[in-house]
């Protein structure tokens, strides 16, 4: 004889259920995350290269992009690119 995974005395199956019922009504309700927008950065607004290496975020609250082609600041307007012209090191592999 099997036994049940949880033993709740003075309850019928029938209240079971209806709770069971009622947890999977009301849990998307409490579970749903809010969605925040979200917007693909390309070299089309500004950054060196669309492969991106690493993300670093600085004490002021910009965001460092390390690319290939350089080294993106983007202050959450624009970005400023600093290349090897710029004073970045290159790559070397």
């Amino acid at each position: 004889m099997r036994r049940p995974l949880l033993r709740l005395k003075g309850t019928s199956k029938w209240q079971v259920t209806r709770l069971t019922c009622l947890l999977l009504i009301l849990l998307p309700c409490v579970a749903e995350a809010e969605r925040l927008p979200l917007k693909p950065y390309t070299v089309a607004d500004g950054l060196p290269s669309n492969v991106i290496n690493k993300i670093v975020h600085d004490s002021r609250g910009f965001l460092w992009f390390c690319t290939a082609e350089g080294l993106a600041l983007f202050d959450g307007y624009r970005f400023i690119n600093y290349g090897t012209a710029e004073g970045a090191a290159p790559q070397h592999y």
